[in-house]
This record gives structure tokens, sequence and C-alpha cells, in this order.
């Protein structure tokens, strides 16, 4: 079937990009001499996450236990949850999936590390823990230094657990514009996480990992020196957000709708809206018609503003749409439906759909 055959809206995936854009990010990871962990709250299905690791990928990333759940069961064997968790009967959860995979848990405080050691004791298996670090996003993270050291210190004390090393997100530098000023700031960012493990160790505790980075700055951070994983995200599809800031990688993922009516000559309304295509990072970007102008959203259908009124689209015409935020788009949609060229060759479910405890 032709993509554009399909019942819309449409989450289509262009697999020769992807495969492109796979390649690009290992490559570089091979050059930097840095291990490879992408994020799999992007695309949200083992497919996917099997194809990075194919690649040389060394495990992959999730944002929750029920992500970390979908993941196991697709077959996935070495998994970083990068969200803290604190709810008991979730880390008993992620610790019986332990039976079944390398487990590693981003936490920050020592009552949280005590409750997974307590959870993996209780479920008989281990858990691996990896201190997240606050280097600038100032969100979840210990501060760096010697209460990072103080945490690997009360971790190096428990038991059923193991000691991973540390982690940062610089996610306040990733759509930074300006070359120089970007990398300063990630340089500052990593100057941190990587003082935190250096500090660590001067006290005798091993950092096996030093993990940090996404799509807008893997680049920078996986050539800083102290750095052993990176964990991008976007970079499999790309979105029209990252698109200008990152050339080197194709945008893969597109949203097929139909025009369901042209009231007036400079205006086409189409059958998609933020309950299938989000806008927190602005409007999507019209890749099937010259001109135009995407606006006005609702729920269910949006608008077109056409600067060439003689353009011939009618209802029942096809549009295709470039998401400016993947991730957020995705989540919206219950399967991929993807192509090589226009042809569908695969629908797929997007199983970490919903997946959000």
């Amino acid at each position: 079937m032709n993509k554009f055959d399909l019942p819309t809206p449409a989450l289509c995936i262009d697999m020769a990009a992807v495969s492109h854009n796979l390649r690009t990010m290992q490559d570089f990871a091979n050059e930097a001499g840095v291990d490879l962990r992408p994020h799999a709250k992007t695309h949200k299905n083992p497919f996917f996450a099997h194809m990075q690791l194919d690649q040389g990928a060394v495990g992959i990333c999730v944002a929750k236990l029920s992500e970390a759940a979908v993941m196991v069961a697709g077959g996935i064997k070495d998994i970083l949850v990068t969200n803290e968790i604190a709810d008991p009967r979730k880390l008993r959860q992620l610790a019986g999936l332990a039976h079944y995979a390398k487990i590693t848990l981003a936490v920050d405080n020592l009552p949280c590390a005590a409750a997974a050691a307590r959870a993996a004791m209780d479920m008989g298996s281990t858990l691996h823990l990896l201190i997240e670090v606050d280097s600038g996003s100032l969100r979840c993270g210990t501060a760096p230094g010697e209460p990072t050291l103080l945490l690997a210190r009360g971790i190096m004390e428990l038991e059923s657990v193991v000691f991973a090393g540390v982690m940062g997100y610089e996610g306040h530098c990733m759509f930074i514009e300006d070359d120089d000023e970007r990398k300063r700031m990630v340089h500052e960012d990593q100057e941190k996480l990587v003082g935190s493990a250096e500090l660590i160790r001067a006290h005798g505790i091993p950092v096996p990992t030093v993990s940090a980075a996404g799509t807008g700055t893997y680049d920078l951070t996986g050539k800083y020196p102290g750095i052993t994983e990176l964990q991008p995200g976007s970079y499999i599809f790309m979105d029209g957000r990252y698109r200008p800031l990152r050339p080197e990688f194709r945008c893969a993922l597109t949203v097929t709708c139909t025009v369901i009516s042209r009231p007036i000559p400079e205006r086409v309304v189409v059958d998609v809206g933020m309950k299938s295509l989000t806008n927190e990072f602005g409007m999507p970007l019209v890749l099937s018609i010259p001109d135009c102008e995407f606006y006005r959203e609702g729920e269910e259908n949006a608008c077109i503003r056409l600067e060439d009124t003689g353009h011939p689209i009618r209802p029942g015409d096809p549009v295709e749409l470039l998401p400016m935020h993947g991730d957020t788009t995705i989540a919206a949609h219950d399967e991929y439906h993807l192509c090589h060229g226009e042809e569908v060759v695969m629908t797929l479910p997007i199983q970490g759909r919903g997946k959000f405890l």
C-alpha cells in the first residue's frame, strides 16, 4: 500500500532515513571511543531498540518502569531507567525485571538508593545504580562534587545493588543555536559531571560509567575527556525542531493527513489536530504543498493557509507534515507505518505508548 492511501492521520517512518541516522550516530560513537546507549523514549518500541543494538549500541535508556517492562518483554537485555523511582511497589517490580535483564536505575538520594536495595534483596536480584548529577539542568540530581561523593559512599555500603557510575543531562543546552555558546555551556556541564566522577575515584571508588548527552549535544559531549557513554534519543527519527541544528541526520518521521474542506481559495482544512500532532515546539512544516502555513490547530483538525490560491488541492487529497516534536507526537499514535520510499512494508504497534507509570 502507498503511504498516501492510508487512513489518516497516519504516522509514517522512512526506513532508509532511519538506517542512515543509526549508522551516523554509531559511527560517531565508535570514532570518539564512547559507548552509545540510545534513549527509547523517542521510538518506544523494541523493534527499533534491536536495530540500535545491532548497529553497536551497548544497551538502551527508558524513562519509566513501564517502558522498561516493554523492553524486557521485547528481549532487550541491558536497560537504564533515567528517571528516579521513589515508589517501593515500582522498585519491587523493577527488581523483578532484573531477573531477565541488566537493570540500571538513576538515583540522586540515599533513601531511594536504600529502597532500591531493599527491593532487590526482597526479590533476590541485583540492581545497578547510577548517580544522577545536576550538572546544569536544574531538575533531579545531586549537587556536583562532595554531595555526589557522599551518595556514592552510601551506595557502596548497601547490599544487592552495584554502584555503576554517574550520569548527567545537559537538556538546557540542546537547542542553543550559537555553536560557540552551546559548546561553552556543554563543556561547563561536563566539567561538573566528569569532575564528580574524578573525585569519587580519588577516594578509591571505581566509576565505570560517566553517561550524558542528547541529540543536540552528542558531538560535544562525546568528545569531552572522561565521558564514557551517550544517551541521545531523537536522532533516530528527527523532527522539525532539531532539523536546522542537526543536518547530518535525516527526518524519518512524518504524519500524513487528508484535506476535508477548502471553504475559500486560500484556506485548506485537514483532518489532523492536537490529539494526533503536538505543537509545544511550534506548528508542523507542510512538506507536500509549497508556500503555505499550517495554523489554527484544534483538537481534530487544522488549517493551512495557501499563498498560491490557484493551487489545485481539494478535499480528499493527501498532505504530508513534519512534526516539530517527534517524541510527543509519537505518543499520540497507536502504530507506525514503516515505509520504503512511499510503499508501506509493515505496520508496527507503538508498544511503549501510554507507558507513563
